[in-house]
């Protein structure tokens, strides 16, 4: 199983390991190491993109996404169970809003935490479909940020400091059967890791 840590390093935005995936046989605990940078091995904030990659291409996507301070703005986690404030049901909803009107846009899986999101994005290979992953993304901060300020003006939900999201994202290419089990059993079981969080959630 994925560590506990590491959706905080995720949320730093910085660089993947450049070490090759792991073979099929690999168990899922040995993941870690390849999914997982390695703090040490960067001193600042870079943009974690694939060189080379095209993000137009069909596939699955992990992604997570932090909000900016790491706030936590949609709700609390509660003896293992996520219980979402209004902000947070917006921030859920709006995955669902998003593929509704984005034909060849699916979410295979998604995670709100108080202060990060989780989401298994799949571009699929549909020639509908018109966006990257980058577009993808853009869309989603983009609206869930209107959503939200309307929810700081008409309902009073907590302010944020100059925006919503951290810039940046963490995106990891699924490229194998046992990666793509491996990070949805991360995704259910993220509510559960939080309390083992050293100071910040997982």
């Amino acid at each position: 199983m994925v560590g506990p840590g590491l959706a905080q390093l995720w949320c730093r935005a910085e660089p993947r390991s450049s070490a090759p995936p792991p073979a099929l046989s690999t168990p899922l605990a040995s993941l870690q190491y390849w999914l997982v940078p390695d703090p040490s091995s960067y001193p600042q904030r870079r943009h974690p993109r694939l060189e080379g990659y095209d993000y137009q291409t069909a596939g699955y996507y992990f992604v997570t996404m932090c909000t900016h301070h790491r706030l936590p703005l949609f709700g609390a986690v509660d003896a293992g169970i996520v219980r979402l404030n209004a902000a947070g049901m917006m921030v859920q909803a709006t995955w669902h809003d998003l593929v509704e009107i984005h034909p060849g846009v699916t979410i295979d899986n998604e995670v709100t935490m108080p202060d990060h999101i989780h989401a298994l994005v799949v571009l699929e290979d549909d020639p509908r479909r018109m966006l990257s992953l980058s577009d993808v993304l853009h869309r989603y901060t983009s609206l869930t940020t209107k959503r939200y300020a309307q929810g700081v003006r008409n309902h009073g939900w907590p302010r944020y400091d100059g925006r919503l999201w951290q810039e940046g994202f963490y995106d990891h290419v699924i490229r194998r059967d046992v990666e793509l089990d491996a990070v949805r059993r991360y995704i259910e079981d993220n509510p559960l890791r939080w309390e083992m969080r050293p100071t910040t959630g997982a």
